[in-house]
Formats: structure tokens, sequence, C-alpha cells
């Protein structure tokens, strides 16, 4: 930073001090300044996610005759990429039956990036393996679907790894293990009702508060006993659950300033069972108004010259409110401003005159400024600031045209482009004339432009880019000449604001999207969401989807991309839908990008077990030779669901008559016995009632009449000849 002083000898000469915060009390440690040149440098290493991101610092000027002058500097900690992905568990492990359908969500894995921006954006890919193909990962979520059928594997259990990349490449440096346990069994395990939850409690909460219900769905006909724990996400133990019904209640007081969001892992397992099942509930502690605006100090003082001009900045206050939100947000006012001097900028606290003091006969002036937040009700604190006002003897005025340029630039535009004349002129009645030199002050968003130093023509240095930066601030400075006794230095406000060209593709927020919906004879409408996101603004950010498949059953919004089921759907004839959407822009000339949707049909039980043996309302007809011992297997009934899983699957009976005494049923395989020796002598004919009834809710149920016929036996045909 740099400081004139018109004063000759001592009193010319400027030293520079270096203060943390807003105030002249604490130095810095993080950075230094060399008390001469006004040369900031680094004193320590600089960790921005273990430091602060941002350190506004106090520069304060002072001649050899005490007086001073102060700046606020801002220094933004850019980020690195100097930190890995790491999984929040590096073993997973769940369980599904071999019938589960591909589209399934399978389970949930979750890495994080301490690194910022484009470096903490964390994306999933799975590890090429043996049983990867089975499956694919939400690159964006971290969720693992299956998308291939799994009854014609062997393996009971397959293993999977995913790796986590941020997004400049670097890789997790332990990728998640994986582990799916596949159930040969006809049902599937208890699984939660969903397979995401989401709560919220504020901070102020009491112990043992309720803060949410997570609950199973059991297996039909079990008799075991569900229970719940947290398996991961709760290190610090803040949280406990009710291992019977699945409450989750706060253990330990909750601080939003400390941790705002906790991703627990819960777990529930039937009866005894090694297998288990897992959800993420996702908890957001809210913010509650109990942190008060806080300035670094109670009082201040601060001292101009009798000369300053309306609009002069004489002094930034700032307070801190660790609240987020509106109970962080902090206004500034005067609460005591008699004088009518000064005004204050409510959402910066810059305290600026808005008259000039040189007439007044008052050397001093109190300002009470109030910091106060806008939650419900708002807390506040004060700041007493004292300005004194010394005199100084007049000089020449050095001052720009207009105290503020704007102009309007394509990001299209050339580097080497002039974009923006700024002008000066020196009023001193004691020189005709002096030469001007202007320059571009130092920042970050005036690394892009560059001044013509003898005419003020700004130009293009680089190029712009909108989606990076809309609006662009700096500073031009003017300065006399060097060799003048007496230099003099103005300054002026350029705002670039950037205007888009269309120079980027649409994004989906997903790689591909995975919906459920159960098969209904109407219609269903909405099914689900597909989103796209275009950097660009304007025409040029305006997005419309666009259905490029599957027409029949299903249409889409083009405004909101919903896509909507408009044909009734039956899962018996078709199982699975994929389908590909486009969105575009529309800029000039348009550009568009596609995804793939899968759908899959939920099963309902709506049709009942017919049996394949026989004509609808024929019997099946059975002949067996008498005396054939107990147990003898007469025949298999078979009876086919076209449901799926318990709705599918099928149990026999025998209907209760006078003749079922004689014959039993294999409840699973529909063998039909003999429960003693059957004689023609006795008895010739059997008609028998044969139920198959599946497992749905509620469950439905076909019937198929056996008629079985005793023949006569050998040794009885031989008699008969005989006696013939």
């Amino acid at each position: 930073v740099k400081a004139t002083d018109a004063d000759a000898d001592k009193f010319g000469e400027v030293e520079y001090f270096l203060y943390d915060g807003f105030h002249c009390y604490e130095k810095s440690k993080a950075f230094h300044i060399d008390p001469r040149t006004g040369q900031i440098c680094v004193s320590q290493d600089i960790d921005r996610e273990g430091d602060p991101s941002t350190y506004d610092l106090l520069v304060k000027a002072t001649d050899g005759g005490g007086l001073s002058a102060q700046a606020f500097v801002r220094i933004e900690i850019e980020d690195i990429n100097d930190n890995q992905p790491v999984f929040e568990q590096t073993i997973y492990v769940t369980s599904i039956s071999s019938r589960t359908e591909p589209g399934t969500e399978i389970i949930n894995v979750v890495a994080t990036d301490r690194d910022s921006g484009i470096y903490g954006a964390v994306t999933y890919e799975l590890v090429p393996g043996e049983f990867s193909s089975l499956f694919t990962v939400d690159t964006t979520t971290g969720v693992i679907y299956l998308i291939s059928a799994l009854s014609h594997l062997a393996h009971s259990a397959l293993l999977l790894a995913v790796s986590a990349r941020d997004g400049s490449g670097l890789s997790s440096a332990t990728n998640a293990a994986v582990t799916v346990h596949i159930l040969q069994t006809t049902s599937a395990p208890a699984r939660f009702e969903r397979s995401c939850y989401a709560f919220s409690v504020p901070e102020d909460a009491p112990e043992d508060s309720l803060v949410g219900t997570v609950k199973a769905r059991e297996p039909p006909d079990s008799l075991d006993i569900i229970s719940y724990r947290i398996s991961s996400g709760d290190p610090q133990g803040r949280f406990y659950i009710d291992s019977q019904f699945g409450i989750i209640c706060i253990k330990k007081e909750l601080d939003h300033e400390t941790q705002s969001v906790f991703v627990l892992t819960i777990q529930l397992q039937l009866g005894k069972s090694p297998v288990y099942s897992s959800t993420q509930v996702n908890i957001s502690v809210i913010d509650v108004n109990d942190n008060p605006p806080v300035f670094l100090t109670k009082s201040d003082k601060v001292i101009i010259s009798h000369t300053q001009p309306p609009g002069t900045a004489v002094y930034v206050a700032h307070a801190e409110d660790k609240d987020s939100g509106f109970n962080g947000a902090v206004k500034y006012s005067l609460a005591s401003n008699q004088t009518n001097a000064f005004s204050i900028d409510s959402g910066l606290g810059v305290v600026s005159l808005i008259r000039t003091v040189f007439e007044d006969k008052q050397q001093e002036y109190t300002l009470y400024i109030a910091a106060e937040d806008h939650g419900i009700p708002p807390l506040s604190s004060l700041l007493l600031l004292t300005v004194t006002v010394e005199e100084q003897r007049m000089g020449p005025t050095l001052a720009f045209q207009n105290l503020l340029y704007q102009v309007e630039i394509s990001e299209a535009t050339t580097p080497g482009a002039h974009i923006l004349q700024v002008r000066a002129y020196l009023f001193d009645p004691h020189h005709v004339s002096s030469k001007l030199t202007y320059s571009i002050e130092s920042s970050t968003n005036s690394i892009a432009f560059g001044i013509r130093s003898d005419t003020g023509w700004i130009y293009l240095r680089k190029h712009l880019n909108y989606e990076c930066a809309q609006i662009l601030s700096f500073r031009v400075l003017v300065s006399t000449s060097e060799e003048e006794n007496s230099m003099q230095i103005a300054s002026a406000s350029v705002i670039v604001n950037v205007l888009d060209e269309n120079d980027n593709l649409p994004v989906f927020m997903h790689e591909s999207y995975f919906f459920k919906m159960e098969e209904n004879p109407i219609p269903r409408g909405v099914i689900g969401t597909v989103t796209a996101v275009d950097k660009d603004s304007g025409r040029n950010g305006q997005l419309s989807y666009f259905l490029l498949s599957d027409g029949k059953y299903f249409k889409m919004n083009s405004n909101t991309g919903e896509v909507i089921n408009w044909v009734a759907l039956d899962r018996e004839k078709q199982a699975h839908h994929q389908l590909t959407v486009l969105v575009t822009d529309h800029g000039s000339p348009p550009l568009n990008v596609t995804t793939t949707v899968y759908i899959s049909v939920m099963d309902v039980n709506d049709n009942k077990p017919i049996f394949p043996q026989t004509a609808p309302g024929k019997e099946l007809s059975i002949k067996v030779l008498e005396g054939q011992p107990s147990g003898m297997l007469i025949t298999s009934v078979f009876a086919k669901d076209f449901d799926s899983g318990n709705n599918g699957t099928v149990l026999y009976s025998i209907e209760p008559e006078e003749d079922t005494k004689y014959f039993q049923i294999d409840a699973v395989s529909g063998e039909l016995r003999a429960t003693q020796p059957l004689s023609h002598a006795g008895r010739s004919s059997y008609r028998i009632t044969v139920t198959a009834r599946d497992q749905g809710m509620p469950s439905l149920q076909g019937q198929a009449v056996v008629d079985i016929q005793v023949l006569l036996g050998i040794v009885q045909i031989e008699k008969i000849m005989l006696h013939t």
C-alpha cells in the first residue's frame, strides 16, 4: 500500500503499521508490513482449511509530525488442491434379495473434500471389477443402483470398490469397499421404508428432544424383532436411537455455529440374522438467534482533515455475528448523529462525510454506531466513535471527471481492445499545467485490465469469463509528476459489467436418472424430474427439455423437465423403460446434451394364480392303481402367478371337504399324495379342490378341481378273469 504526504523533511516521511481487523489494537500475526515501503508480506504458513479464508487488515500511515491516515485491506486466501477426498466410511455392507429388480437403489457412499469450489466438488466412480458391470453409481450423490438381474448368479456376496475424485482429478487415498450380500430366498430382508431421511431440529432443543423416526418395512409373516442402531456419522455421540421403535433423539447439546449438519447411517437387523439394511439420515441444526453482533472494541477514534470533501469514507465499522442466515446478517446505523455531517452504509458499515466540516467550529464529533442483526427478536451492540478534525494547509486539488465509471463488455471481446477512457483534472491556481500519469490499483478484479498511462484509455489484457465474474470493480489512480514538490493522487472507481455469450453446454445434475412407479390401470402423471443447469445467462441459459424415445408411455414437460406417465403401465408386460432426454439452451446457435432415464415399474398384486394344466372350467383327471402304499405321489399341481416377489409366490392347500382326509399336498411344491392305501372296491373315485394362494397384500387365489380315478390292481383283474 502507498501513502503520500505533501510536507517536506521529517513531516513528509511516512511510516506504516499493520493491524488485525479494523482497529489499531492488535498487530497481525499472519502478515507484516515494511514500515518504509508499505509492502505487505506473509509471516507464517497459511492453511485455507484450518485458518480464516479472508483477512481484514488495517494499515495506518503516520508522518513525522504525528498526522495519520488509514486504509483497509482485505486479503483473500485462494484455495489450492491440497486435500484428497475422504470417505466417511471405508467399509459399507448391505443385503438384497436375489430377486431385486434393476433400477433399485442399493446403498449410498459419501465422501467429502475440505477444499472449496471445484477442488472440493466430489464425484464418484465404480472401480472396474468382477461385479462392477452389474451396478452403476450416481457420480454426484454416490448412490449405487442395481442395473442387472441377479437371479443367474451363484455367489452369496458381491464385492465392489468405489473411488472418489475431486474437481481437479485428485483421487481418494482409500477407496470405499462395498459388500452386497445376495440372499437366495423368495423373501427379502427387512428394509427401511425410505433410503434417505431428512430431519431438522433447532440448536436450542433440550436433551431427549425428538429429532425424527425411521421405520422398517418388515417381510410378510415375520415374527422376528427388528432392532435399530446408529452405525456412523456421530463420533461425539450427540444423538441416540430407540433400538425398538427407531426414534432418534438428542443426547448432547447442539450448536449450529460448531456443526450445522449431521449425516448419520442407521442400520436395522431382523432378529439375530447377520444380514442388515441401512439408510442415511440428514439432520440439519437450525440456527437460533443466540449471538449478538460484536464489535472488536467498544470505542474508537479517527482523525480527518477539515478540508475533506463530501463522500469521503472516514471509517469502517465492523461487527461479527456468529449466527447464520438472517440471524447473522448485520446492518449498521448511526444511533446518535446530531451534526448531520456523517452517514453510514447499512450493509458495509462505511462511515462517510455527507457535507463539509470546514465552516464548523467543532473540533470533535461523537458518533454512536449500532450493529443489529436481522433475527427475531434482533440483537444489537454499540460502538462509540470519536472523529477529530485537524486543520491542514490548502493545496492543489486533483480529481477525476467522474468518481464512478461504468461500461459493458462482452466476454468474447479480444484482449487489446480499448473499453473506456478516464479523464482527470488538476485544479491549482499556482500551476498552469502539470503532467498526469494514470494507473490501475492492483487487485484480483483488475488483473484483466491495463491502462495507457498518458491518455487514461483502459484496455483488455486477458479474456473475460462471465461465468466466473459478471461484475468487475477496481480503482484507477492518477498522479501528478513526481518531480513536483507536492505530488497529488486521486482515485475513481470503475465497474465493468461482463455480458454473456453462449459458450457453455447445459449440464444435467446427474449422469443418469432412476425413477420408480407402481403399475396402475390409471396413468400416474408426473413420476420424476430431470434437471439441468447452464452457466450462461438470459436466453443462453434458458433451457428446454425433450423426450427422444418411448413416446408411447411417457411425455416430457419441456419447461420443467418433469417426466409424465400418460398411458397406464403393466409390469407383467414391461417391467423396465429406458428414456433418452435432450436438453437444449436458447442461444444462437443452441447447445444441447442428452441423458438416460431408467424407470422401474414396481409390482402390484393384480394377478391371481392360474393352473396351466387345466383349461378354465375343466377338471384335472388323474388315474391311479389301487393298493399303492401310503404317501404315494398321485400328481404334482402347478400354478403360475405373473406377479413378482411375494405377489408371485404361490402356496398350495386343499379345500376342506369329505375327501380331503385321504390326501395331503405339499404347500410349496404342490405334490399331491395319498395319506392311506386306496381301494377300487372301497371307492372308485375322489374329487378334491386345490387352492393356489399368492403372498401379496391382499392375497389372491386360484382353484383347480382334481378328479382321481382308482383303477383295479393286477391281482383283482386276474381274479375276475379266472371267475369269468
